[in-house]
């Protein structure tokens, strides 16, 4: 690792991140006590708490929701639908939530 920079951390929610308040707990004491960079990766919903957006080290990310139209497809046909949703940027966005 280069000098001066600060390992990373991802925290991965696939769901509601505002109401998912254990991965918003889990990401303060990555930030705080392990000192590391945390990116949340997460659906948008409600804000998150306040410490998570005031706190510099930590970077959040939002996610599109997936179309229920994909549970739907065939199994053939799933790949696809990812593909073309990935070139619709379906993929995370960097967000400022404050």
């Amino acid at each position: 690792m280069e000098r001066g920079r600060r390992a990373r951390a991802r925290v991965v929610v696939l769901s509601d991140f505002g109401r998912s308040p254990k991965r918003q707990y889990h990401a303060l004491p990555l930030a705080n006590q392990a000192l590391l960079e945390v990116d949340i990766v997460a659906y948008g919903g409600p804000e998150p708490h306040t410490e998570l957006l005031a706190n510099p080290s930590i970077h959040i990310h939002l996610m599109k929701q997936w179309s229920t139209a994909r549970q739907s497809l065939p199994k053939s046909n799933r790949k696809k639908f990812e593909t073309l949703c990935d070139n619709q940027s379906c993929t995370p966005s960097k967000t400022d939530l404050s």
